[in-house]
Order: C-alpha cells, then structure tokens, then sequence
C-alpha cells in the first residue's frame, strides 16, 4: 500500500471494482475515500470501535444494510456544509433526493449543493451518493463521467435505490 505510507487508513474495504478507505481520528469518523484499485485486501485495524465501523461497512455492501448513524467530526466543515450534512444524513437508504429538492430545503442553489457535496470529506457515511439530477444520475466527487460516477451507479444500485 505505497500510496498510504504517510498516513494509512484504519479500514480497506474492497467492493466490486473500488475500495472504500476509512480514516479515524479519536473514535470519530474522519476521513473516505473510494479509490479505484481492485486489488487491495481488506484490513482493519484493531480496536473496537473500528471493527464495529467494518461490520457496519460487511452489513452496508454484502447484506444491503443501511449504516447507521457514526460519530463524525466536523472539522473544516462551514455552516453550510454543516445544515447540508444534516439533510443529507435523512435521506433514507434505497432513497434518491434531486439537488433541486435539497436547495429548496436549504434555501440555495442546486449548483451551490452540487459544489459543497464534491468536497464532502466523508461519502457513503454522509451519503451524498443519494442526490440525483432531475433528468440523470449527476455528477459525484465534483466528476460527470469517469471512476466516482461509477461508484455513485454502483452504490445506488447496491441500496436498490429509487
């Protein structure tokens, strides 16, 4: 794993054709990412609580299980992104929310949703990956057509969403 060598994550997740890579600081979800690598192995590291996020994340994507809600940290989060967190985490599982619907109930902008979703430091756990264009799938991580889209057709499909 050279690319994590300075700072490594507490869970490798492997799923399909990506893996999901948890960072924990102080018993708090910090950090994911979905990196496109198929050949990872999954690891964890050893203590409780972040074998309880792993068997939470086994639950998510091979039982179609919903997460629950994790302790997180909000650090460099603005009052924004911190109002759009909170709506974003009652999107229920199997569940889509067009950016639309999130702007009217945030009294912004569909574009200014888009914009604090492709930075949101913790996808999947926030889940982002359930607000959808009107007409399309949308974008994912700030991208249209490439890996993240992929991941974002791939989650919904896991949740059977609609």
């Amino acid at each position: 794993m050279d690319f994590f060598s300075n700072n490594p994550p507490q869970i490798v997740f492997p799923f399909r054709f990506f893996a999901f890579c948890v960072w924990i600081h102080h018993q708090k979800l910090h950090r994911a990412e979905f990196l496109p690598v198929e050949n990872l192995s999954f690891c964890c590291a050893e203590n409780l609580f972040t074998k309880e996020v792993a068997k939470h994340l086994k639950n998510y994507f091979f039982e179609q299980k919903p997460l629950p809600l994790l302790p997180m940290e909000e650090v460099g989060l603005n009052p924004f992104q911190k109002k759009l967190r909170e709506v974003l985490i009652r999107i229920p599982f199997g569940k889509t929310s067009t950016y639309q619907e999130l702007a009217q109930t945030l009294k912004s902008s569909a574009q200014g949703v888009g914009q604090s979703l492709k930075v949101n430091p913790l996808p999947l756990f926030v889940p982002c990956h359930r607000v959808v264009g009107k007409k399309n799938l949308g974008g994912f991580h700030g991208q249209r057509e490439n890996f993240f889209v992929r991941v974002k057709q791939s989650l919904l499909e896991n949740e059977n969403a609609r």
